[in-house]
């Protein structure tokens, strides 16, 4: 589950129905919007846990860029970022792979929680 985190701020929440690594979604998609490459996301400490737990469950914030990258695309890239993350994901072969209509889904609703939570607010992932 995906979802906004400030001060005095209602949760708005995004959440998906089947499986997929999240933090290395989290890495892929912004290596895909900024450019970056996965290691030096990875170098710079991406994502940033803010809060695990014995039972295996964590929670880490997306990356300010993420956020912003995500709540500056257009549809189109969207629908290109989509289809390039279900490639990568049908390559990994560990789990069935989330499909492009999936991905669409999921990254429509995050660039929504983007644009919503604005440069004050964080973007945090629970899973586990």
């Amino acid at each position: 589950m995906f979802f906004t985190s400030g001060p005095g701020r209602r949760t708005e929440s995004v959440s998906v129905d089947y499986i997929f690594d999240a933090d290395t979604a989290v890495l892929a998609w912004e290596s895909l919007l900024t450019g970056v490459t996965l290691e030096e996301l990875r170098h710079r400490g991406e994502p940033r846990i803010v809060r695990a737990r014995q039972c295996g469950d964590e929670e880490f914030a997306l990356s300010s860029a993420l956020r912003t990258a995500l709540a500056e695309a257009d549809h189109e890239r969207l629908q290109r970022l989509a289809h390039q993350w279900a490639d990568l994901e049908a390559r990994d072969g560990y789990h069935d792979p989330v499909t492009a209509e999936e991905a669409r889904e999921l990254l429509t609703g995050l660039a929504a929680l983007a644009r919503e939570a604005g440069k004050s607010h964080n973007i945090h992932c629970r899973w586990g």
